[in-house]
């Protein structure tokens, strides 16, 4: 995945949520941690010998990229006495160029860690929201953005088996589908309003 890729996944999903509000930041948060959970929860079945679930990297793959959504649809939203966003931020320091980067090595953290880390992230963003402290908070939701993209591409690039080409083309497919979805919703409920 190279910047421009996602630069552009993070322009369409600012596009597709207009709305965004920091007062509804702790219940966006504790949505990522559901999402998150709910890569814990493939993972676990596609590692798992039963599997009873019949999970695949594929299903993981599809929990990651809604996490990866709404990761930057939060780190999209502005903070109290902050001049940018988390998103921007990350942006204008380098920090997406150095995920990048670091992810394109040969699985740089087992998926697993990942998700442990992603979990930790989530609370430690959620005790900042509660606390009031926006500085803190930029910087956990640039941690979590990093490690939810690094898990995206990671099990990305095992469930297609593939080359780089052929995974960045599937998230980018994924999160255009899940994007146009939540349009549609957001749309259907404006109109029953």
């Amino acid at each position: 995945m190279n910047i421009e890729t996602l630069l552009k996944i993070i322009a369409d999903i600012e596009a597709a949520n207009p709305g965004r509000d920091y007062g509804t930041l702790p219940r966006r948060i504790l949505k990522i941690g559901e999402e998150v959970g709910e890569i814990s929860g493939a993972f676990l079945g596609v590692t798992s010998e039963g599997n009873y679930k019949g999970k695949t990297m594929a299903d993981v793959r599809e929990e990651a990229v809604d996490a990866l959504i709404v990761a930057i649809d939060v780190a999209l939203t502005a903070l109290p006495n902050r001049d940018k966003t988390a998103m921007e931020g990350m942006i204008a320091d380098g920090i997406i160029e150095r995920i990048l980067s670091r992810a394109l090595e040969p699985y740089p953290t087992p998926v697993m860690d990942a998700i442990f880390t992603a979990h930790t992230r989530v609370g430690r963003a959620g005790t900042n929201i509660l606390t009031g402290s926006p500085i803190s908070l930029q910087y956990q939701l640039e941690e979590i953005v990093a490690i939810i993209l690094d898990i995206t591409i990671m099990v990305a690039r095992m469930a297609e088996k593939a080359t780089h080409t052929d995974y960045v083309i599937g998230i980018v497919d994924d999160v255009e589908r899940k994007l146009a979805k939540w349009r549609a919703i957001r749309d259907q409920n404006s109109n029953e309003e």
